[in-house]
């Protein structure tokens, strides 16, 4: 790449990048960043691939966009995600991105429309600062070749196209030197899933709903109980999308959690049971709305 770091160029509005541009971008974004893109785009940003709009504690933007990578199997190298976000910056026409890449002496840059297919175009650009005509080296390749015949001799502020051939399911790494000047890229694997939401709700209409009977406290007067529901096995919820739909026999709803208990889950009321009569116990139950996340295989 270059040794302008994309991540100091986040102050921009970056919602007409791909959906995965926009998470890399805002898994990588700094607290100060993330307010200063709030304050300039009025915090209309929402979280891709969720559409959950991004507010709320810096902490809470991290959870989510950890969790949308984590469940979409992008692990991606420190090195590869330079490669999006760099891409998304020079397609955004950043000026102060571009003005510091015009410094750079050698570089290598992606196409953004064949990044992900099997033939991926490169353009190698040289800076001499002094005029001067650059001879591009043998490239290093990890998981794939160089196919095409490409010029090796190359003007000052000229630039040498590579068609790098590779799987497409594994990372690729290209790296040469132009005069002593080193550059490298690192292009990620293509993305396999896109992900899938489903609102649903817990225990499902038709069965019967979690019960939980008020206790000797206060005479089983006015005292919180928490009745609970174990959640499917291997269930993805998308984090703080749950609440309660439905409190039954009086009951007053005070939130509702989904949590581990041992090697289960289980999806939890907070509901405040209060009978109305000392000595007669309240009979408490409802049900919770929440979104789980599914996976789909993209067809390319």
């Amino acid at each position: 790449m270059s040794d302008c770091n994309p991540r100091d160029f986040f102050n921009v509005d970056f919602s007409s990048r791909s959906e995965l541009e926009r998470l890399v971008i805002l898994s990588e974004i700094t607290e100060e960043q993330y307010r200063e893109v709030q304050r300039q785009h009025h915090g209309e940003m929402t979280i891709p691939y969720i559409n959950v709009p991004a507010k709320g504690s810096f902490e809470e933007l991290k959870k989510k966009t950890n969790q949308v990578k984590r469940f979409l199997q992008l692990d991606y190298s420190r090195q590869a995600e330079t490669t999006l976000l760099s891409m998304s910056l020079e397609a955004l026409n950043v000026e102060a991105y571009k003005a510091c890449l015009a410094t750079s002496r050698a570089r290598i840059s992606v196409d953004s429309q064949t990044i992900f297919q099997s033939v991926v175009n490169l353009t190698v650009h040289w800076n001499s600062e002094r005029g001067e005509t650059g001879r591009i080296s043998d490239p290093v390749v990890t998981q794939g070749r160089i196919k095409n015949r490409f010029d090796r001799s190359i003007p000052h502020n000229g630039a040498s196209i590579l068609q790098l051939e590779r799987d497409v399911s594994k990372s690729s790494t290209v790296s040469l030197t132009i005069k002593h000047f080193p550059t490298e890229v690192t292009l990620p694997p293509r993305p396999v899933f896109r992900l899938v939401m489903e609102n649903v709700v817990f225990p499902p209409p038709g069965t019967p709903a979690p019960v939980s009977t008020s206790d000797v406290r206060n005479g089983y007067m006015g005292n919180l109980q928490t009745p609970r529901y174990p959640a499917p096995a291997g269930t993805e919820f998308l984090l703080d999308s749950w609440e309660v739909v439905e409190a039954q026999n009086n009951a007053v709803d005070m939130g509702s959690w989904i949590k581990p208990f041992g090697n289960e889950s289980f999806i939890g009321l907070d509901l405040f049971a209060d009978s109305g009569v000392k000595n007669r116990a309240a009979v408490v139950s409802g049900r919770v709305a929440a979104r789980i996340l599914k996976l789909e295989k993209i067809q390319y």
